[in-house]
């Protein structure tokens, strides 16, 4: 009789789990069982990737192929920027699904919770998006990323899901003008400015650096002098579990003392300032400079392009630099985005049918939706090649000339974003000059990822002072890191340039950002 009842019971527990693995596998069933008929509207801003294109994202290749996996019609509304979008948000009428820039709207995710226009996908997961909900379970920062201070799972991240993808521009140097002046490409911030006199000097550069005044202490790319003096970025990072403000740092005078040098001796483009990217490039073509920044795409592949007509040309990915002291360590600065990036697709409150939005977006995480978003239509954009998915001519050697962006665009969303882990072969092939592979090993090996700031959220009754003092001190570092730059204030001055900084409310800001940073690192 015992042995009956135990028999009983296991087969009972077996049939619920059997059960439960059943419902999860029919969660992820595609096409979604009784979404026939049903037509979802989705909202992403224009981009003229596409309109140049087609009519409407809703007729390319990658929405037609989606449509037919999931079964669900989709109608696409496409406002023109942020604020179009912010105006769809404020007229009431609102899409079912919306990919934006959250940080775009006023409040953040949050507010858009609380003010009714997202719905949290909390009570959707487990049934409706399991392989979303794996997807974001299997990383911390993922989960964290993912997630309001009050729980709520907001929208269906673009998660950059391998670190060569959180890593794209740098410091971009003449590597043909170093091999005529016999040198390395510059680790230590004494090799740069050998460097820089060196193309002076035997190039002819008129101004070895061009870069302009919000790259010279940008917080990515152009910071790759700053890490030489101690400080990884110029606003706010983490150290350990403090976070601190990169222009309050003694490391910060160094740096400038170092770049007031460069302007002083003609090193650096006196017109830094007003500098625009057109003149940049301009220079760099035209012999004026030898280093720039830039990314590996609008950055060393344009410029290759520029230039195929003349066989000397050639360009590098330049070290991030460290101190002299330092040669063979790892650079502290660096282009590092956290993989969980401001976009997402989000649900409205008003979709009538939010299970079916759920699944329609949860496909993006699985096998063949991450193989469709990442790459597109196989036979067409891309075919498996040794277990690669593998771009095509129709991407890569388009017959009708397009750049390899806008020849992706219609076919994938890996290019800009959408609701995926975006796959590392895609940077590999996009990227695939070997002067952008050597780049991109480059400027990604390096520690920024130990200091870069996640997403933190500033709660409501914080946000509106927070961004008042954010605007007020930024502004004021933006204008007076160009005065000592150029010797108009002298850094005698910048412990007085400090006590200001306090005096505007620094440490309060600081103190807003930490409370923030330690409430992420408890979700």
């Amino acid at each position: 009789m015992t042995k009956r009842i135990f028999s009983l019971l296991l087969a009972l527990a077996l049939l619920c789990l059997s059960g439960a693995a059943l419902a999860e596998e029919a969660a992820s069933a595609y096409p979604i069982a009784g979404a026939e008929g049903v037509t979802l509207t989705f909202a992403k801003i224009a981009q003229t990737q596409i309109t140049s294109q087609y009519d409407s994202l809703q007729d390319t290749p990658l929405m037609q192929a989606y449509m037919e996996a999931t079964g669900v019609n989709i109608e696409v509304i496409a406002p023109a920027d942020n604020t179009a979008m912010n105006l769809l948000f404020a007229s009431g009428d609102l899409p079912d699904m919306v990919y934006f820039d959250w940080d775009a709207y006023a409040g953040g995710i949050s507010k858009a919770i609380s003010d009714g226009i997202v719905l949290p996908l909390n009570d959707l997961l487990d049934e409706y998006a399991p392989d979303y909900k794996a997807a974001i379970n299997s990383n911390e920062d993922y989960r964290r990323g993912t997630m309001t201070p009050n729980g709520d799972v907001y929208g269906f991240a673009f998660i950059r899901a391998h670190k060569d993808l959180l890593t794209s521009s740098g410091p971009i140097i003449r590597s043909d003008w170093l091999e005529k002046c016999g040198l390395e490409n510059p680790e230590t911030i004494t090799e740069f400015y050998n460097a820089l006199v060196a193309f002076r000097d035997q190039c002819g550069a008129t101004y070895p650096l061009s870069t302009g005044a919000g790259n010279i202490l940008g917080n990515d790319s152009a910071a790759f002098i700053l890490g030489a003096f101690g400080v990884p970025q110029a606003d706010f990072y983490h150290d350990g579990d403090t976070v601190k403000f990169g222009y309050m740092q003694d490391g910060m005078k160094d740096c400038l003392a170092f770049l007031n040098q460069l302007y002083n001796e003609g090193l650096l483009d006196p017109n830094f300032a007003t500098l625009d990217s057109a003149t940049i490039n301009s220079n760099l073509y035209n012999g004026i400079s030898g280093v720039v920044t830039g990314s590996l795409g609008s950055g060393i592949g344009n410029h290759l392009t520029a230039m195929e007509g003349d066989p000397e040309f050639d360009v590098a990915g330049m070290h991030y630099l460290v101190a002299d002291d330092q040669k063979g360590e790892l650079p502290i600065s660096g282009h590092t985005d956290f993989p969980v990036m401001r976009y997402a697709t989000c649900i409205t409150t008003t979709c009538e049918y939010p299970e079916i939005a759920a699944q329609f977006l949860n496909y993006g995480y699985t096998e063949e939706g991450r193989l469709l978003l990442n790459f597109g239509v196989e036979g067409e954009s891309y075919e498996m090649i040794d277990g690669v998915p593998t771009f095509t001519e129709q991407i890569t050697n388009n017959p009708d000339g397009l750049s390899m962006q806008y020849a992706m665009a219609p076919y994938c969303f890996s290019w800009d974003g959408g609701n995926m882990l975006q796959d590392e072969n895609y940077i590999y092939q996009y990227a695939g000059r070997p002067q952008q592979q050597e780049a991109l090993a480059t400027w990604s090996n390096t520690l920024k990822g130990d200091y870069v700031m996640p997403r933190v959220t500033i709660p409501d009754d914080m946000s509106a002072r927070f961004a008042s003092l954010g605007n007020d001190i930024n502004t004021y570092c933006s204008e007076m890191r160009i005065k000592f730059i150029t010797g108009e204030e002298s850094l005698d001055n910048f412990d007085a340039f400090r006590d200001t900084l306090r005096n505007m409310g620094i440490e309060e800001y600081i103190a807003i950002e930490q409370a923030a940073y330690d409430e992420f690192m408890t979700r």
